[in-house]
């Protein structure tokens, strides 16, 4: 099962809003001309319509004088049943600022918590720059992130921008932070609509506001009220966060399997997926027009009554050259990829033995991951040093696993997200995870998990980088295909 979803809608509640692309408006910072008021608030969380979480957000000054500082917090615990189990999660976010301008982020803490482990991040932010560290698996790291410009008018922007009266078409865009992958991230937003509803009895006039990130891609609708506070936001059909009352936010229903909620069914036979070398699909649902082309998959429309037609295997190939931003991007440690490690760095060395070539190394590692990872239905995701030490999970630890061992050898690597046939039995798509390495300069996908060099046909991409997960969202749970025409190898 391909956990991301659950790992981004922690990501999500991380971020005060997200936004809409227009890389054209000029970057803004908007000043505080008043006192900062106290904020207090809860939202419930909902995962294809199922309560499953709830968030609370705090913003208070404490101190006084030069060591005065804006302190926020996020907190967040969610409850899903996937796969039959119930994962529990619980995420903590804490920024202080400076408590007079510039408002400068001095620290920072991101802790998330599951079954499988916690991770702590933390970031300071010095005279002389930033610094940051990692704890997970009993080991802290070090890490060293480019400067930080960050400030409490950036994270209070939005609601600053709202405030002062906005008209249909009026666009913002600002910095962010993304704690979780130490990197900063630029937002926009853009007024759609002015709406009037009733909440809690009375009437609200709200704006409606598209909503995207630059770097990370999610793209949403948020609701806001005219003092600039969230009432909620959808991302696609998967995600919805609702201004609620803590005691209604606090109830969480650990409700219907989202594993199944999110599968796609199938009319037709496919027969074996892993022996399947041509397929195509008629697409219907919501969301069909948000699948992306790929590597091996090729998407068609011929007309607003026509179905979307979606062509996979190698005969639909479209050709991906690596960019230097691209080998750059996907050779660098992360937080979650700790690929210096003495005991990483071994166990890539381990897997691919005497192989000479880049793609005798992506052969080898493929089938090492595939035969060293055991098997076993998780909901939870360990860290990668977990994973080294106990290799035990689904296919999103295979493509983690796989990641962390090429760019420790020096092979641009990065997981890809999507659907795979999950048999006649079944006659549905269900979540996947799987890779892609970058061989003789073009991205070429491999899938550990069923030690495929040579993926099958079967394999749907829903996203392939960081900016293209907003399609998950809004496929997920979506989509129906009809088979048109399927062809197998021997």
């Amino acid at each position: 099962m391909r956990r991301r979803p659950l790992v981004m809608l922690v990501l999500l509640l991380l971020l005060p809003l997200v936004a809409a692309r227009a890389e054209e408006v000029p970057l803004v910072r908007l000043a505080l001309t008043e006192e900062v008021p106290p904020v207090d608030r809860y939202y419930g969380v909902y995962v294809l319509g199922q309560k499953a979480g709830w968030a609370h957000e705090t913003l208070r000054r404490i101190g006084s004088g030069r060591a005065a500082l804006y302190v926020v917090e996020l907190q967040a615990r969610f409850e899903v049943r996937a796969m039959g189990q119930v994962s529990r999660m619980t995420n903590a976010l804490l920024l202080a600022f400076e408590g007079r301008p510039p408002y400068r982020l001095r620290r920072a803490r991101s802790l998330d918590e599951d079954e499988a482990g916690r991770r702590d991040v933390r970031l300071h932010v010095g005279p002389d720059g930033a610094t940051a560290t990692v704890t997970e698996s009993g080991e802290t790291r070090a890490l060293t992130p480019d400067p930080v410009d960050y400030t409490l008018e950036d994270y209070l922007s939005p609601g600053t921008w709202i405030r002062e009266g906005r008209e249909v078409g009026d666009v913002l865009r600002i910095r962010d932070y993304d704690l979780s992958e130490l990197e900063a991230d630029t937002d926009t937003y853009e007024v759609l609509a002015l709406q009037e509803t009733i909440a809690h009895g009375v009437p609200v006039v709200y704006y409606e506001v598209s909503s995207s990130s630059e770097r990370e891609g999610h793209e949403g609708t948020i609701k806001v009220d005219a003092d600039g506070q969230m009432i909620s936001m959808a991302m696609g059909r998967m995600f919805e966060m609702r201004l609620e009352p803590e005691d209604l936010a606090k109830r969480i229903e650990a409700g219907a399997d989202l594993f199944r909620l999110g599968t796609a069914r199938v009319s037709g036979r496919i027969g074996d997926p892993t022996k399947v070398t041509d397929l195509v699909l008629e697409v219907y649902g919501e969301g069909a027009d948000s699948l992306p082309n790929g590597p091996r998959q090729t998407v068609a429309h011929k007309g607003e009554d026509a179905p979307w037609v979606l062509r996979l295997g190698r005969a639909h190939a479209n050709r991906y050259p690596a960019t230097p931003e691209d080998v750059e991007e996907n050779l660098r440690e992360t937080v979650a990829l700790p690929i210096r490690h003495p005991e990483v760095v071994a166990l890539a060395r381990l897997a691919v033995g005497d192989a000479a070539t880049d793609r005798e190394k992506v052969e080898r590692l493929v089938a090492f991951v595939g035969e060293h990872v055991q098997d076993a239905v998780s909901v939870q995701t360990p860290s990668v040093l977990e994973l080294v030490r106990n290799p035990r999970g689904d296919c999103t630890e295979h493509a983690q696993l796989f990641t962390a061992l090429a760019r420790a050898l020096g092979i641009p690597a990065r997981d890809v997200s999507g659907l795979m046939y999950m048999g006649d039995g079944v006659s549905a798509f269900g979540g996947h995870a799987w890779n892609e390495v970058v061989l003789d300069g073009d991205w070429v996908q491999v899938d550990p998990a069923w030690n495929q060099v040579d993926v099958d046909a079967t394999h749907i991409t829903l996203s392939r980088t960081r900016r293209d997960q907003a399609n998950q969202f809004d496929t997920y749970g979506g989509l129906r295909f009809v088979v048109r025409s399927v062809e197998h190898r021997d």
